[in-house]
This record gives C-alpha cells, sequence and structure tokens, in this order.
C-alpha cells in the first residue's frame, strides 16, 4: 500500500489564533491525522481514513494494532494554536470511557511537544502533591480548583506525556503538537469564566470521576543534535524527533505498525519505492504498515515528528 496525505480539518474554537489558517481567525485546531480525515490523493482518495483502516485492516494499521482494537485507526494528530488559556480539563481512561460514554469509546492519553511558546508560557498540569479526592471534588465544586492546579513553564522543544485523569490546560501563546488516542471526549472542569451558553458546558460531576489526584507530569526537553530523538512512548503510541540535516534517513516498516510523519520546521522530501512527497511546514504524510522501506531526503532546517502506536 503506498503512502497517502489527508485534508486536514480545522476547529474554529474561542481560544484560537491565525498561525494555522491564516485569514481564519479564530482558528484553534487543525486535525491532521484522524479517522474521519479524508484521504487526499492516490488510490483511496476520496475515502476517509477510518473507511480505509476497516477496509484493508492490517495493510494499513499493522498487525501490533490490529491485534490490540481491530481495523479502528488508534490515534489523532491535531496542531492547536493558543492564544488564550484552554478550559481546565480531563480525559477518561478507555474502561471509563466505556463506562461513561457507551461501548466502542477510547480513553484519552495524550502528549504534547510545543512547536512555539511566548517566552512566559505556562501550561497547567495535575494537582499539586497531597492533595485528597475529597479537596478536589470540593474545589471543582465550588470552583476553587485553580488552587490546587501545578503550574509549568514551557519552551519550545519541550515535550509531555498526560495520561488519561491528568487535570490539565494548555496557556496562551503556546503553538502545539498533540498525539493522543482516538478520541474526543473531553470533561471541562473550569472554562475561566466563559458563557456556558457558547457550547462550552462544565462538567462536574463527570470531571470528579475521572481525576486522578496522583498523577505528576514531567516536562523535558528535546535534543537538537541527534538525528532520531525517541520523545514519548506508552501503551497507545510512540513520537520521535527526526533531524534529516546531516544526512538522508532510511527506514523499513516491519508490517507492525503505520507511521504518521508530520513536518515542524522547513519542508521535507520522503521518498520510496516509484513514489515521492515534498511536504511543507505542517503537513503530514501516512505510511503504512505494508509500505516496506522509505527515505527523507537530507535536508538543511527540515525537522520532523513521527507517531506510530
Amino acid at each position: 500500500m503506498l503512502p497517502f496525505t489527508l485534508k486536514p480539518q480545522f476547529r474554529d474554537y474561542v481560544w484560537g489564533g491565525s498561525r494555522l489558517r491564516p485569514g481564519h481567525t479564530p482558528t484553534a485546531e487543525a486535525w491532521a491525522v484522524y479517522e474521519t480525515n479524508t484521504i487526499a490523493d492516490g488510490e483511496f482518495a476520496g475515502m476517509t481514513l477510518g473507511e480505509l483502516a476497516l477496509k484493508s485492516g492490517r495493510d494499513l494499521l499493522g498487525t501490533r494494532v490490529t491485534q490490540r482494537i481491530g481495523n479502528r485507526f488508534p490515534i489523532l494528530v491535531k496542531l492547536l494554536d493558543c492564544q488564550q488559556w484552554l478550559s481546565l480539563q480531563v480525559h477518561p481512561n478507555d474502561r471509563q470511557a466505556v463506562d461513561m460514554a457507551g461501548a466502542g469509546q477510547f480513553g484519552k492519553t495524550e502528549a504534547w511537544y510545543f512547536l512555539d511558546a511566548d517566552p512566559d508560557a505556562e501550561i497547567l498540569c495535575g494537582l499539586t502533591p497531597g492533595v485528597s479526592h475529597e479537596q478536589m471534588a470540593s474545589a471543582v465544586r465550588n470552583g476553587s480548583i485553580l488552587d490546587l492546579i501545578t503550574r509549568i513553564s514551557v519552551a519550545k522543544g519541550d515535550y509531555v506525556l498526560i495520561p488519561a485523569g491528568t487535570i490539565h490546560a494548555l496557556g496562551p501563546g503556546l503553538l502545539v503538537y498533540e498525539v493522543q488516542e482516538s478520541s474526543d471526549i473531553t470533561y471541562r472542569v473550569f472554562d475561566w469564566n466563559r458563557p456556558a451558553s457558547e457550547g462550552r458546558t462544565l462538567h462536574i460531576e463527570p470531571s470528579i470521576k475521572v481525576i486522578n489526584t496522583s498523577l505528576r507530569m514531567e516536562v523535558k526537553a528535546s535534543e537538537s543534535d541527534r538525528q532520531i530523538s525517541p520523545l514519548i512512548s506508552c501503551d497507545y503510541f510512540t513520537l520521535e524527533k527526526i533531524i534529516p540535516e546531516a544526512q538522508s534517513i532510511s527506514t523499513r516498516l516491519n508490517g507492525e505498525s503505520f507511521h504518521a510523519l508530520t513536518v515542524i520546521e522547513g519542508e521535507a522530501v520522503v521518498k520510496g519505492d516509484n513514489w515521492s512527497y515534498h511536504l511543507a511546514k505542517y503537513a503530514s504524510l501516512i505510511l503504512p504498515a505494508s509500505c516496506d522501506e522509505y527515505i527523507i531526503e537530507k535536508q538543511k532546517g527540515c525537522e520532523l515528528l513521527r507517531a506510530t502506536a
């Protein structure tokens, strides 16, 4: 199966900016890789990624994915332009997602890589040590939960894993790459007093059920002098940073999983047997598990993130 690109989907939430879709403000999110994205080119153009996964199974997804969840595309890759605070929120784990939202639902463990950050940019991530479940529940209900949240300064090139159950929020001045389980279940805990009538309802009691008071996150800085830098590995996805500046990088897929490449700096040329793609900044390319070998050509100023499952 040959590689292909997808048509991005955009979300115009109130906290978005102008960097993802110039001329359309606010644009908060670009959903770059998701099961409802339409395939833009190649043999399967016009199908959705989810339809192709259902049809082709392990040729697209790989044996590791199909053995775990069947013919479902397992991840969602987004780009987020944060010009205001996102809601303070939490996501369920897999068991909670099924119990609370129904059969076939996935939980939402996610990871952030910070593509750009203002000098004073920060995130909210996890409760301060020693907070009990009772203290958390009371603070969520009376609106004082911000007093119990850990604030973390972040910079361009930092990254962090956010397991399901972690209370969190992205702050202003951040441009973010996010990879996550294929889920859109979000429980808002606090929304900076924005009107709920704008479709931004709080989910007080579901949030209390889902928040794990013991989770502590560690923000790490990515390396800038390695061709391939492993960033995050968890039960649902892995994430690597690729810098093909010194030489071209060849990768052979072994049939276990697909690769999703996203250009985060410069431009990239990705080639294989009788195919080639020239990718602009923020473009993504899907390499099916049965694709065999591909080469990311040597390119000055080029950086990519590679997600797999």
